[in-house]
């Protein structure tokens, strides 16, 4: 598993958190970049060529003025935006675990997210497990790519799974 040369850009908004990643993803040999503004992370993308980035919704896309202002969907629309492979690399949404959610405000979230072109939404802790489960398991088998007028990112249709259903005659 460690034959995998992806390089990866973590910027979350909690930087502890962020060091949780990257020891998670250099088990399995992915070296990342640990940045703390999403100005800093466009900064990184211009050196070096990302398969993967994971991203939050609180990171600021400054640390230089006094507003703060939270850049982390934005972050992803302008991944998407930007020219040759990087606009198809693989980005991954972690979300914090919380106590009390406002559903409403985290159902807008999840979906502004996936409108953005994540390729998959994460909740915090991310545990090896998980990365093994959700994330290997979506670079091994990569969705399709789609650009469309409206949307730019990874396939959201669900993948098809043979069932056998069996059905009642009606008399």
């Amino acid at each position: 598993m460690s034959s995998y040369r992806l390089k990866a850009l973590i910027a979350l908004s909690d930087f502890a958190v962020a060091k949780e990643v990257s020891s998670i993803l250099a088990l399995r040999g992915i070296h990342a970049t640990l940045v703390e503004s999403t100005h800093d992370a466009i900064d990184a993308m211009l050196e070096t060529a990302f398969g993967l980035f994971i991203v939050d919704a609180r990171v600021p896309m400054t640390l230089k003025r006094e507003a703060v202002l939270y850049g982390g969907i934005d972050y992803i629309r302008f991944i998407r935006m930007c020219e040759g492979p990087v606009s198809e690399a693989m980005v991954v949404f972690l979300r914090s675990q919380m106590g009390t959610v406002n559903l409403l405000e985290s159902r807008d979230e999840v979906l502004s997210v996936q409108d953005a072109g994540a390729n998959c939404i994460l909740i915090h802790p991310l545990t090896l497990e998980k990365f093994d489960e959700v994330i290997l398991s979506e670079i091994n088998n990569p969705r399709p790519f789609l650009r469309t007028g409206s949307y730019t990112g990874p396939c959201r249709r669900r993948r098809t799974v043979a069932v056998k259903v069996e059905r009642r005659r009606q008399c």
